[in-house]
């Protein structure tokens, strides 16, 4: 920008003629003055004292870069009358905001700061150079625009402010049954409508799991023993930075067998982060979930999403909670945030407001510690695979306290999907339900099939069997399967969540479906059945023996 030549027209500061403290015209005559519109004033002199400026200007005459934020500027009387006058006439402005963002700004409020009082000849030089709309047009149209403003303000604090008629909103029975059950996305882990949240230590594994099921979900596969009815686009906000995620994603491609192209138009990833505590940004958010017809929005993770928003403070979290409670069910839209949990801690760092908010929140959890896998590496044991297990702590729409078992094994994704990278570029981990998933294990068993044929036994060799007689087999059984193919070391403890009591439970209702079994109803109770082997479940056992390289028990 260059100064005007009409040097010898400019007013001193000291000459000036103030109105009030932010130089502010009165009311519409002043708003017809300022366009040169109809009023006993005389014509507009350009020798006259100019009353606005563009930002851009005005940054210029302060000696400042006009990409420099006003709350940066350290005459402190000055930012607070610039942004006062904002206030007035309803021009928002933000702690980021720069003074060339400004399409006006009141001599009055900077005059104190400036050398010399600029004319409306320097004001014509500056809209010529720039192309910018003459600031004394835009004041006008605030201040003759600020008495509407006013009474929009007054009707919307009226109403926001107006008792409620609650008779209105009350169900009845009849209208309660026609509330449609909750649609899941992954069935017992997400539901449409809802905010879920995810929380483990650092570096436990919490963006492989989310996005395997960001993946899966895409792409409508099943997530492990978890239905997804119905594939769904995905929004990742990756808001630690994209580096890793394309390899990870590759990763979690290859040991499926799906072509990464199948996932184009259907997972989307935002590099970036978005502020969850800023109402532009929510508005954002909901544009690309209309936009793009998303089912699922990842934040991963909260913290670098809510730059400015005290995470120990439940005030501030509040809002952030109620503005993504709003989007998920206005758009039917599943929010999950991943989080944090703190040193030590077995929940969300920071408020438990999160934790009473949100209508999922999971736990996940390595099921050996860091510490005595450092020391079992150093021994030489085998790191790999890992195993975490998420926790439902709070579920609305399903079953909560149950666990599900997964495991971190070791890839490396091959150099047709990541040309030009090196081998350690393209090491990864990948979520498996299976341990025996890994690149440096033989898959010569499964969990489903050690599980299956250690009920079975425990019927072979007793019948009929109570409930709990058969969970104790089971383990037995399961133990000395796992021990004979080198998987579990002798006297270690079974899997989490694999051979406990739900999952057998499960499965012998399962077997009396598929007439592997009956229920005995003699001399039995609702709550202590027993179960006996049909001919086709005898027949299995000896299938399922050789398929494990076992021999029948006697």
């Amino acid at each position: 920008m260059t100064a005007s030549t009409a040097d010898s027209t400019r007013q001193p500061a000291e000459n000036r003629t103030p109105t009030d403290p932010f130089g502010l015209p009165g009311g519409p005559d002043d708003a017809e003055r300022l366009i040169g519109g109809e009023s006993d004033a005389d014509p507009v002199d350009d020798n006259e004292p100019a009353e606005y400026l563009t930002g851009t200007h005005a940054a210029f005459r302060l000696g400042i870069d006009a990409d420099e934020p006003i709350l940066d500027h350290t005459d402190r009387i000055t930012v607070d009358r610039v942004r006062g006058w904002c206030r007035r006439y309803f021009v928002e402005t933000t702690r980021e905001t720069v003074w060339s963002e400004l399409a006006v700004v009141p001599v009055s409020a900077i005059a104190d700061a400036l050398d010399e009082i600029p004319t409306r000849a320097d004001v014509a030089q500056d809209i010529d150079d720039q192309g910018d709309e003459d600031p004394h047009d835009v004041a006008a149209r605030l201040i003759a625009e600020r008495p509407t403003r006013l009474r929009e303000k007054a009707a919307e604090k009226a109403t926001k402010d107006a008792k409620p008629r609650l008779t209105d909103l009350m169900l009845s029975p009849v209208a309660l049954g026609k509330i449609p059950p909750p649609v899941p996305l992954i069935e017992d882990i997400l539901f449409r409508g809802t905010v879920a949240q995810l929380s483990g230590a650092p570096g436990d594994g919490k963006s492989f799991v989310v996005l395997s099921m960001a993946c899966s979900l895409a792409l409508g596969r099943r997530w492990g023993d978890h239905d997804v009815p119905e594939a769904q686009n995905v929004i990742y906000v990756a808001a630690e930075g994209s580096t890793g995620i394309h390899v990870r994603v590759a990763g979690w491609c290859e040991k499926n067998n799906v072509d990464i192209e199948d996932l184009e138009g259907k997972l989307y990833v935002l590099p970036q982060p978005v502020q969850l505590g800023k109402p532009a940004h929510i508005a954002a958010i909901e544009d690309a979930v209309r936009q793009l017809d998303a089912g699922l929005v990842v934040i991963d993770t909260r913290a670098r999403c809510s730059d400015g928003v005290n995470e120990n403070d439940a005030t501030e979290q509040g809002p952030v909670i109620t503005a993504l409670q709003t989007m998920a069910e206005s758009l039917g839209v599943s929010v999950l945030a991943i989080h944090h949990t703190a040193i030590g801690g077995s929940r969300g760092r920071g408020s438990g407001s999160w934790d009473g908010g949100v209508d999922t929140d999971l736990l996940l959890e390595r099921t050996k510690s860091k510490k005595t896998a450092a020391r079992e590496k150093k021994e030489g044991k085998a790191v790999y695979p890992i195993e975490i297990a998420i926790t439902c702590l709070k579920q609305k729409y399903a079953e909560d306290g149950c666990a599900h078992v997964l495991y971190l094994n070791k890839h490396t994704v091959s150099s047709d999907l990541l040309s030009g990278a090196t081998e350690k570029q393209r090491g990864t981990l990948v979520v498996s339900m299976d341990p025996f998933d890994g690149p440096d294990v033989a898959r010569t068993v499964s969990y489903d099939r050690v599980l299956r044929y250690a009920v079975l036994v425990a019927l072979y060799k007793q019948r009929p069997r109570s409930t709990a007689a058969v969970r104790r087999s089971v383990r037995d059984t399961a133990r000395s399967v796992l021990v004979h193919h080198g998987v579990l070391e002798e006297g270690k403890h079974l899997p989490r969540g694999v051979f406990d009591d739900d999952p057998v439970d499960r499965l012998l209702n399962e077997l009396a479906e598929d007439g592997e079994l009956v229920v005995e109803s003699a001399n039995s109770t609702a709550s202590s059945p027993k179960f006996e082997l049909t001919d086709d479940g005898i027949s299995q056992v000896s299938v399922l023996a050789d398929e494990l390289d076992v021999s029948v028990p006697e």
